[in-house]
């Protein structure tokens, strides 16, 4: 509730059976970080057929998919560019509370990378205090003079830190 999952699988068979799972914790604002392997940095470009596929040529199949059912899908083809979009990619799935998917070609995933940037997680910003108040004043009037309200709550709050877990 307060963190976050993080799964590693194969390039395809493994992603495939994983899709599923990850489009519902997005549905449900679940923060999962997936890591797949990917095909060879050199394959791509080639009309090579890799086994455990569909069967065609494109090497971006998974990365499509997964794009549809993740807040941000990076394709990490070369060790230079590892560390941003790895970053990038697990920023994003603490910002938004939702799954994001991190390819790492199978031929970079041993290379050494520069020593990435700390990152820094930045809080929310305070609240305008007038605003909040004129908000409070409003809603609670509204509510005062009601005669028989009622408040439904979404599936929204959880994640929004309104209610605790």
């Amino acid at each position: 509730s307060k963190g976050v999952g993080c799964v590693f699988v194969t390039f395809f068979v493994g992603g495939l059976s994983l899709i599923n799972a990850i489009a519902g914790a997005y549905s449900d604002d679940l923060p999962i970080i997936v890591v797949s392997g990917g095909p060879n940095s050199n394959d791509f470009g080639t009309n090579r057929i890799l086994h455990h596929t569909l069967g065609l040529p494109e090497k971006m199949q998974q990365y499509e998919m997964y794009k549809h059912v993740t807040a941000d899908a990076v394709v990490v083809t070369n060790a230079i560019d590892a560390p941003a979009l790895i970053d990038r990619a697990i920023s994003t799935a603490l910002k938004v509370r939702k799954p994001v998917y991190i390819e790492i070609c199978c031929n970079i995933a041993q290379l050494l990378v520069n020593n990435p940037v700390p990152m820094a997680f930045k809080s929310l910003p305070d609240s305008n205090r007038a605003s909040l108040e004129r908000a409070l004043i409003t809603v609670s009037t509204i509510w005062n003079n009601a005669v028989k309200p009622v408040i439904v709550g979404g599936n929204k709050l959880r994640i929004g830190r309104a209610i605790p877990d």
